[in-house]
């Protein structure tokens, strides 16, 4: 079926074009409409991020605000859990990704270190440790300590010293996290 006239100085529509423009124009309208509808559906839904909740909030917030830089309009959503929890919401596709520590991560998933952070030691100016350089792990024999008891390394920590045959004395359980400067 012809759709155009066409003639050395014009083109112009047959019937059957004029025909096929109004129906092809209720098409575009209505894809385009479905676009918008999708479009504003994702908008809605908040990018879910999980923290691991012993995280220094400080370093979750730097982190935060780059990723608002790189998408700004997107609405950020955090949720935070224990390792174990934001795991099993990974998993579950409930999260889009984690702030955890540990770089493992389970086969189809993939794992990126945004920060390394350094075991520290924290000594009164009168302790032995204060005038050292840096100390061995058997110099831990006998110490007194402070236990963070929702530290995800503290089990792996306590198997290597246990290893090792160095056995120390817990003074203190908290759950907060202890944040020096230096």
């Amino acid at each position: 079926m012809r759709l155009f006239h066409r003639s050395p100085k014009s083109v112009t529509l047959t019937p059957a074009g004029r025909q096929f423009q109004r129906t092809a124009q209720e098409v575009l309208r209505a894809c385009n409409k479905v676009k918008a509808e999708l479009r504003a559906s994702v908008a809605d839904r908040p990018l879910r991020i999980g923290v691991l909740r012993t995280l220094p909030s400080a370093h979750v917030a730097r982190l935060i605000e780059a990723l608002q830089r790189e998408l700004p309009d997107t609405r950020i959503e955090l949720v935070d859990g224990t390792q174990e929890e934001l795991h099993a919401q990974l998993t579950g596709r409930k999260l889009l990704a984690c702030i955890s520590s540990n770089g493992e991560s389970d086969p189809g998933q993939r794992s990126v270190e945004l920060l390394r952070e350094d075991y520290g030691l924290v000594v009164s100016l009168n302790h032995r440790f204060a005038f050292y350089e840096s100390i061995k792990l058997s110099d831990l024999n006998g110490e007194r300590f402070i236990v963070r008891s929702h530290c995800e390394a503290f089990d792996s920590t306590r198997k290597l010293l246990a290893q090792r045959g160095i056995r120390s004395q817990v003074v203190c359980r908290t759950d907060q996290t202890i944040v020096l400067s230096h």
